[in-house]
């Protein structure tokens, strides 16, 4: 019988004869049958109280997206997908930009959208988009914490962490006089009183090379960053869109190009602010694999241009009049910073709020 492991997850200790976990489960594609389940380390499908079990606790709200599929005709559109799964047609596609084995579009045609997706291809994107939700491969050190040192999980986790994080939208022109917009939420400014923009990039193979914006940034020696708000959400999620050096994702997005200085890159009209940021180096940091290089860019912020009506009387800026929408942890998370989420503190100053610490 064919079948596709979508799936596996290990509990508990080697088993005595030391060849198989004894915990060992596998989540399964059946295609012949039109059948998910899970099975055990031989590959025996489980009861129907274990199977519950199991995706209560390691695939949470995956089973009903699965059965989905399985009762769906022979293929299914692309919007229909990331909407079963709860994401976005953007995590689709970042899935076939991350798994170009899997993409069913010839190498010349990956501009295209996809169209519709076979159930078998269907089914293997679903349970890759809902990996976030899985409990990570990690052992527990205490009663109420767990060690996870695995690479991706550190990653899945660390993401989900470090959350919310702003997006910062940089746009960039390369040497041909093409326009690019790309969103990233790795980013943050350093150096209080020079400020610094420093944002990480990945997406380097050796056909194409670097990805546009990093390319653009290394061949013009400048860019802007836009930041995203609420008011134009859905265009900035349009501009993730994995596209190649021709493609303007400001049209694409249908997003205004603003006419910055000359020599700069248009800046986005939606966005109540823009920074002009001239590229200061590149380094290189640790990549999973030698074709994914991995690398942190950074700018000197040399002005912001901002929208007057977040600028109180006193000159300082009302961040939440911004309404800025920040990332979460998974593929499709974000967050509104609202009016009312606020709170106040004042820091203590010494040596006056320390005497009782005083010798």
């Amino acid at each position: 019988m064919q079948y596709r492991v979508l799936r596996t997850v290990v509990d508990g200790e080697q088993s005595p004869a030391g060849d198989i976990p004894a915990n060992t489960y596998h989540l399964v594609h059946y295609p012949q049958d039109n059948l998910i389940a899970w099975t055990d380390a031989r590959f025996e499908v489980c009861p129907l109280d274990i199977q519950e079990q199991l995706e209560i606790a390691h695939c949470p709200g995956i089973g009903p997206i699965l059965r989905k599929l399985e009762s769906t005709s022979d293929d299914i559109s692309v919007e229909a997908l990331a909407d079963l799964c709860g994401a976005g047609a953007y995590d689709v596609y970042r899935y076939f930009h991350d798994h170009r084995d899997h993409d069913p579009r010839s190498p010349a045609d990956r501009s295209k959208e996809l169209g519709h997706l076979s159930k078998d291809l269907a089914v293997r994107v679903a349970t890759e988009l809902l990996n976030w939700r899985v409990t990570p491969q990690s052992r527990e050190i205490g009663e109420a914490h767990y060690m996870i040192s695995e690479g991706l999980d550190v990653a899945l986790t660390v993401n989900a962490i470090c959350a919310p994080r702003w997006i910062a939208v940089n746009s960039t022109i390369s040497r041909d006089g093409i326009h690019n917009l790309a969103p990233y939420s790795c980013s943050q400014f350093i150096a209080y009183k020079e400020p610094v923009y420093t944002f990480g990039a990945q997406g380097y193979n050796e056909e194409r090379g670097w990805q546009d914006t990093v390319q653009n940034i290394l061949d013009t020696k400048n860019f802007v960053v836009n930041l995203a708000t609420y008011n134009w959400r859905e265009q900035m999620n349009k501009t993730a869109i994995s596209a190649p050096p021709w493609f303007d994702e400001f049209e694409y997005a249908g997003l205004t190009k603003g006419n910055s200085s000359t020599g700069w890159p248009p800046f986005v009209v939606e966005s109540p602010v823009h920074m002009y940021c001239e590229f200061l180096d590149v380094t290189e940091l640790p990549a999973a694999a030698p074709d994914r290089k991995n690398i942190e860019v950074r700018g000197k912020i040399v002005r912001t241009d901002i929208l007057r009506s977040v600028v109180r009387q006193d000159g300082s800026v009302d961040t939440l009049k911004l309404d800025p929408i920040e990332r979460l942890g998974g593929p499709t998370g974000y967050v509104r910073v609202a009016k009312g989420d606020e709170f106040h503190m004042v820091r203590p100053r010494w040596p006056d709020d320390a005497e009782e610490q005083k010798p």
